[in-house]
């Protein structure tokens, strides 16, 4: 019997990017890319992406669970564990 695993691979075309920029300014961003392992290419293309996805007006999950309100159900019972752990800790002592 034989398994056969076909796989697929996502290619997005890379374009080179000329660009002038302090002298100062670019030995301080190695610098940063050296202690952050990454490459200086990658460390633009993530700032150019989420420029424009902050510019597009994306939304991400993290705004999305900031902005939700705790269940008023939920808190009160978590409420009630808490003072029964105190309650436990202070009558034995742990």
């Amino acid at each position: 019997m034989r398994i056969y695993v076909n796989y697929a691979y996502l290619c997005m075309m890379k374009a080179k990017l000329n660009i002038t920029i302090e002298e100062r300014l670019l030995e301080q961003v190695k610098v940063y890319a050296i202690e952050k392992k990454v490459s200086l290419s990658a460390l633009i293309e993530d700032y150019l992406k989420k420029l424009v996805h902050k510019a597009s007006g994306g939304k991400n999950i993290i705004d999305f669970i900031e902005r939700l309100e705790p269940d008023e159900a939920v808190v009160a019972e978590s409420n009630e564990k808490n003072a029964f752990y105190e309650a436990q800790k202070g009558k034995y002592g742990f």
